[in-house]
């Protein structure tokens, strides 16, 4: 197995290790760095996979694959924990699992979904609203707590002000670069998969 595809599966491992210290509050930046160490070898298994031509059948599914379920696995947990809409999880969710069926339509037929521009930027977004949220829901309650704020405003600007201007533009471009992918494989749509 070579290094990208080992930097893709010590992602996957890393997401049990993510929710962990997001649910257990042991340390309250500890889920931000995990996160931020699980997106770090998203970039570097890409780029070693392309730089040193060691792209594999497993690199194409196992990739992807891996960064769906480490945003699901946030976008969830952000959810239960109440720092976002279950309605923005379930769509960018959705969006998730046309796209992998489309993807896994097109491996059948012995074709490549490459990401584009929209998928590329969808996921930059993603990535960053989730770190945005798991610096800023510590910090508030920091804030809150230890430091002995008792206004209720600096959640609410975080809430109502802060918060919907990552999450809304995030959404807002999952569903385009979902709209994207199906057009950009409508041909393989219409043909069932077979051509």
């Amino acid at each position: 197995m070579n290094t990208p595809n080992k930097l893709t599966i010590f992602r996957i491992l890393l997401i049990p290790v993510f929710l962990v210290f997001l649910y257990a509050n042991w340390w309250s930046f500890a889920p931000l760095l995990v996160f931020v160490l699980a997106a770090i070898t998203d970039f570097l298994d890409g780029y070693i996979a392309r730089t040193k031509n060691l792209v594999t059948t497993f690199g194409k599914f196992a990739d992807p694959l891996a960064d769906k379920l480490l945003v699901t696995a946030a976008l969830v947990a952000f959810v239960d924990l109440g720092y976002i809409s279950g309605i923005i999880a379930i769509i960018v969710i959705s969006r998730e699992f046309i796209i992998t069926g489309l993807r896994l339509v097109a491996i059948s037929d012995n074709k490549v979904i490459a990401a584009g521009f929209w998928g590329k930027l969808k996921t930059i977004l993603q990535i960053v609203t989730i770190i945005v949220i798991l610096l800023i829901e510590p910090a508030v309650r920091i804030f809150m707590t230890d430091y002995g704020f008792n206004g209720p405003w600096i959640v609410l600007n975080f809430e109502r002000f802060v918060l919907p201007w990552l999450v809304m533009p995030m959404t807002a471009i999952t569903v385009i670069s979902g709209f994207d992918y199906v057009w950009k494989s409508r041909k393989l749509l219409k043909m069932g998969g077979n051509e």
